[in-house]
This record gives structure tokens, sequence and C-alpha cells, in this order.
């Protein structure tokens, strides 16, 4: 694929099982989320909508709806250090301080919360391996 962010069948499918009016969410830099979304706030649960300029439709077709508006992630090094350091070193990387995130659930199950649910889901879905690690 030619654009950063395309539509991977290996992540799309096989793990997520996500309907195609569902995509991907961008985890974006705090600081730099104003470049890609309009209207912003601070976001951190992939749970609100915001509309995306042109280049996010472009570049990151993958987390885009058809409305052109996307379910933004804010990523602040207060609460998330560690996803904060790891979409900072990325964007040293490659110029794009955006990672493509996605809630851990597969279609008409909910979110998971626990290792168990994360467990079953593995057994559910063609996932190779599933690593559970208390960070803190």
């Amino acid at each position: 694929m030619d654009k950063i962010g395309a539509r991977f069948e290996l992540l799309d499918d096989p793990l997520s099982r996500c309907e195609e009016f569902r995509p991907f969410c961008p985890s974006v830099l705090c600081e730099r989320q104003a470049e890609y979304s309009e209207n912003t706030f601070h976001a951190p649960f992939l749970v609100v909508t915001f509309p995306v300029n042109q280049k996010v439709a472009d570049t990151m077709p993958a987390g885009v709806h058809v409305d052109n508006t996307a379910r933004i992630q804010s990523v602040h090094a207060d609460s998330n250090p560690l996803y904060d350091r790891l979409i900072g070193e990325f964007a040293e990387a490659t110029l794009l301080p955006v990672l493509i995130n996605t809630s851990l659930n597969i279609n008409e199950q909910s979110t998971m919360n626990a290792p168990l649910e994360a467990l079953h889901t593995y057994f559910c879905t063609v996932w190779t391996c599933c690593i559970s690690a208390t960070i803190g």
C-alpha cells in the first residue's frame, strides 16, 4: 500500500473483524491534535468523533469514517506517558505523530476489561498470540 495508514487486511479482518463503516482510531499527541482535526478537545477514550482535515483523509484513510470524521484519541504525557513517548518516537522516525489504535474487541462484542475476556477473544479469532502485561 502506498499511503501511510491504508486499511490493512491483516489488521482489519482477522484481528478486530471491524465493519467497513467502523475504522481504526488515530492516537494523536495532544499538543498536535489540532493539526489533524477541527474543534478538538482532550478526548482520551476513543468515544468522540471530530471532523478531520483533508491531510488526515489522504494519509490515514484507515482512521477516517465515510463522513470525514475520526474517533481521535488524545494522548497526553501526564496521563499516558509511555504511549506519549511511543508516539513521539514514531513521530521522530516518520514525521507523523499518530498511531492507529482500536478498542480491544471483535464485532458485536463489548470492549474487553479483563485478562480472561482477552483470552476468550483470543480463542474466538485467528490471533497467533495474546500478551497481557501490567505497566506502572
